[in-house]
């Protein structure tokens, strides 16, 4: 009876190892799953496409690359200043890509910069907001056949981490384009 009791307990200890390591193979799946995705979603992709197509008749569907950059002068707190430096980097980068400028009001650009950005939308109705789309800081996002493939705030922090994105998106456009 112990010799039986001794090979049982043998079994069930595999058994318990087998499924423990599954366990943390699973857990282990996960957190290396979440951890990778690091892009969190930018919730108000639909609402910015709907303000673009109703108030401006822009479709971001019908482009294959547009690079928009969501700007809100004299606004306290938006970190304008820095949207507008990355504006002058990111064109002066690509000048041959499509860079929309939408800003929540009428403002003067230095440079002569509207000139080089493909279109420039200016919210005159005041209808942004209606769109959910006055934040706290301007925003770069990237759209890539109609799907967002990149977007973060833009503020001092932000800034090095777009400017490293710079040569992810060159070299995805030399590979793909």
């Amino acid at each position: 009876m112990t010799y039986l009791s001794l090979k049982n307990n043998s079994t069930n200890n595999k058994w318990l190892t087998c499924i423990g390591t599954l366990i943390a193979f699973l857990v282990l799946s996960v957190c290396w799953v979440g951890c990778t995705s690091n892009q969190k979603p930018f919730h108000r992709e639909t609402e910015i496409k709907e303000y673009l197509i109703d108030l401006h008749d822009y479709e971001v569907a019908n482009k294959q690359l547009v690079n928009i950059f969501l700007l809100y002068p004299n606004y306290c707190g938006s970190c304008y200043k820095e949207g507008e430096e990355l504006l002058i980097k990111w064109i002066k980068k690509y000048p041959q890509e499509e860079n929309v400028l939408l800003l929540s009001k009428e403002y003067k650009l230095p440079n002569n910069l509207y000139k080089n950005v493909s279109q420039v939308f200016i919210d005159k109705q005041n209808l942004m907001e209606r769109y959910g789309l006055m934040l706290a800081s301007g925003i770069f996002i990237r759209f890539e056949n109609n799907k967002i493939l990149y977007w973060n705030y833009i503020s001092e922090e932000t800034i090095p981490i777009i400017t490293k994105v710079y040569l992810q998106f060159e070299n995805t456009t030399k590979e793909n384009y």
